[in-house]
């Protein structure tokens, strides 16, 4: 309860003392990465009321949700909560929009390519801890489902893949034409990596990369 009047508070803040503008746009970004859903969830509905409020904040804001994404260590929940946000943001073909979608784009591909490298570095790498948590632990089943790396994998590329076929249509032709050229192979190794854990995220990846 606290930490939703905190977040009501920070947002009201953000929407009237323009002057604390970048502070209080740290805190409420933050909170994507609370471990509680229902708080992260709330910081993705007043970053989303805030854009709408202040579609001139765009720019600003996806930024600041990228530093945040990249930081080192941040766990996959967080990494979900920041690209849910991300992949909502309504755009146009009007104004800096063009430029504010092909901006969204490089974040998504950027965090493709960190999921990959993750990827390959998990078989083995947490075999003694994932053994010792499943001999220990006294979870419910939501929670072990909640916690599931391997789901929350899944969940982001879809994100992901959801936040890349919304933001496309809306960039410029000439940069649209470069983002095929360059991130067709990224696509692709996702396809490779993650078929076996999602057919459904498979056709989707290889719709995106006909786009």
């Amino acid at each position: 309860m606290h930490d939703f009047m905190a977040e009501e508070t920070i947002y009201f803040m953000l929407t009237s003392k323009s002057e604390q503008e970048r502070k209080l746009l740290v805190s409420l970004v933050n909170k994507l990465g609370d471990p509680q859903n229902k708080s992260a969830s709330n910081a993705d509905f007043h970053l989303t009321n805030l854009l709408a409020d202040h579609p001139n904040m765009k720019a600003v804001v996806i930024d600041e949700v990228d530093s945040f994404l990249f930081r080192p260590h941040l766990g996959l929940r967080a990494k979900y909560h920041a690209v849910n946000f991300l992949s909502q943001i309504r755009l146009s073909h009007k104004g800096e929009d063009p430029k504010v979608a092909k901006r969204l784009i490089d974040v998504y591909f950027a965090l493709f390519k960190v999921l990959t490298t993750e990827a390959n570095k998990k078989p083995g790498t947490d075999d003694k801890a994932a053994d010792k948590k499943n001999a220990n632990s006294k979870d419910t089943k939501e929670d072990k489902a909640a916690d599931s790396p391997v789901e929350l994998d899944s969940r982001i590329l879809s994100a992901l893949l959801t936040g890349v076929n919304r933001a496309f249509p809306y960039v410029s032709t000439d940069e649209a034409d470069d983002i095929i050229d360059s991130q067709t192979p990224v696509l692709f190794k996702l396809v490779i990596l993650k078929t076996s854990e999602n057919e459904n995220l498979h056709l989707r990846v290889l719709k995106s990369t006909s786009i």
